[in-house]
């Protein structure tokens, strides 16, 4: 039997607590905030209830499939999504049918765009085509053209920088498609075959997917339950502060309240990695690593629809937000009979006006620029609510997968400190990758096996990318991101300090 710290009571550090507590191991979790959840969590607003955006599990993973019916029982819903695009005012399935979409669209644009898709794809047949950014990913499968129109416009607004800063790898891991011809293929297969396409983690060709009644919350306070039972212990408004190495191992864990947690065998990381660096006293491995941070702006229409789908996208800048999420429409009792519940997603930094801005004025905007889409009928009766998450998206700026890897490597050096999760491995990946990460660690620590630290995409087809870098890019990126400037640390937080340095594998043992 081991004992366990797991700092974050998120979906990974949960699903890691009840699977160890439940193969007899003593675990403890250590929560920042005051309820279990961290991003996957549901807010209860005057009777109705709201996710973040929606929160479904889209995956044939039949162990997973299983877990979440298990923890759930009747709780677990199947839904069949109903997604669109509101572009150049026209509601666009999404996934595109292309015949769909050019038949909505201006005749000579559509001409200029073929002309183009036919160009590089000839062009990328007999040439090497190099990858330096998202904004070269893009051009050399779709053309200028539908990157200036469609692309630029949304990615700046998702992740506020040019795309010319973003890694490659940001577009070949988000868009399911390497081209116009593709989805054609893709969604010809779909419709001759009905085969749903799980090969890829985020194909829109997936049209199952799973939730939970009354949200996302509710599998985390099931998961709560599941830890309770087997004896995992979990301690709520525990920030961490600073770690304590010794003997080249982690020896302490010290909170922001002075609560001191030690005699661990292995110590597991699921908050963010800057969090991390900065408790072992490491702020110069956070220089490249930002998030982006998001407002959710929930509103309570007292009208029982608004459209038939789950969710919209909003890819124009003249919307403040990306995507518009209508829970009334996910089977999963989370809207009150004659109401629709809807959750706007606003993606800003946390040095923007938009992050300060006061509640009643966000919602006021975003009622209003729904009224403008034509989305919302009337504001009368309209009532809003706002929430902030600091850390929502790695930013993925030129060459973050490396700066990344220096973290993990670092962190590598300590044998009993295991990283895991998305905000632990700044790792943009869904929640079925977060609770597989779980499984997979689980046993990892459980039998005393080497654990992968895998930075890579759940798309087998995502790094399949030629990347060169241009050191250009890179020092613009850094400069575009705003940074908050930390005061040097005197304190110190380790007993043996170490510097950064590549390291092998090492073996996750008893201490």
């Amino acid at each position: 039997m081991k004992k366990i710290t797991i700092i974050g009571a998120g979906l990974t550090g949960l699903t890691l607590g009840a699977l160890l507590a439940r193969k007899g191991h003593e675990v403890t979790i250590l929560e920042k905030e005051g309820r279990v959840g961290g991003l996957a969590r549901t807010y209860e607003f005057d009777g109705q209830f709201y996710d973040p955006g929606p929160h479904e599990f889209c995956t044939d993973n039949p162990v997973l499939i299983e877990m979440l019916k298990s923890i759930l029982g009747d709780d677990f819903r199947i839904c069949h999504k109903k997604a669109a695009q509101f572009f150049m005012r026209r509601m666009i399935d999404f996934p595109v049918r292309p015949l769909h979409f050019f038949g909505q669209m201006d005749k000579v644009l559509i001409l200029k765009i073929m002309a183009e898709l036919v160009y590089f794809r000839f062009k990328n047949l007999v040439c090497e085509t190099m990858d330096y950014s998202f904004e070269h990913w893009v051009t050399n499968r779709f053309g200028s053209t539908m990157y200036d129109l469609y692309f630029k416009p949304y990615t700046e607004k998702v992740w506020g920088i040019d795309p010319s800063m973003l890694d490659p790898r940001t577009a070949s891991e988000r868009i399911a498609f390497n081209s116009v011809f593709d989805i054609i293929l893709q969604t010809l297969s779909y419709s001759l075959f009905n085969k749903e396409q799980y090969g890829s983690a985020h194909s829109p060709l997936k049209y199952t997917f799973y939730y939970a009644r009354r949200g996302i919350g509710h599998l985390c306070d099931k998961l709560l339950e599941e830890c309770e039972a087997a004896g995992c212990k979990v301690e709520l408004n525990w920030e961490l502060e600073s770690a304590t190495i010794k003997d080249s191992k982690a020896h302490s864990i010290t909170s922001a309240a002075g609560d001191v947690q030690e005699g661990f065998d292995v110590l597991v990381n699921t908050v963010p990695i800057t969090v991390l660096n900065s408790a072992l006293d490491r702020d110069d491995l956070n220089t490249d690593l930002r998030f982006r941070s998001m407002v959710f702006c929930y509103l309570d229409v007292p009208a029982p629809e608004l459209d038939n789908f789950h969710w919209i996208y909003f890819p124009e800048k003249k919307y403040s937000f990306q995507r518009i999420t209508d829970f009334s429409h996910f089977n999963a009792d989370m809207t009150k009979e004659g109401h629709t519940g809807l959750c706007a997603e606003i993606a800003c930094f946390e040095e923007d006006e938009l992050w300060h801005m006061d509640d009643s004025k966000i919602v006021e905007k975003t009622i209003k620029e729904l009224l403008a889409s034509g989305l919302l009928k009337s504001g009368e009766g309209v009532k809003g609510w706002i929430t902030r998450e600091k850390h929502a998206y790695p930013l993925q700026i030129n060459g973050f997968i490396e700066h990344v890897a220096t973290s993990v490597e670092y962190i590598k050096t300590i044998p009993n400190l295991v990283a895991s999760g998305r905000q632990g491995l700044f790792k943009y990946c869904n929640m079925n990758e977060c609770m597989e990460m779980a499984i997979e660690l689980a046993d990892s620590i459980d039998k005393d096996k080497e654990h992968s630290f895998s930075l890579d995409s759940t798309w087998k087809g995502a790094h399949n990318v030629q990347i060169k870098e241009k050191t250009t890019k890179k020092s613009e990126a850094k400069k575009s991101a705003p940074k908050k400037s930390a005061p040097k640390k005197t304190s110190t937080k380790s007993a043996t300090k170490s510097t950064a340095k590549k390291t092998t594998k090492k073996k996750i043992t008893d201490a």
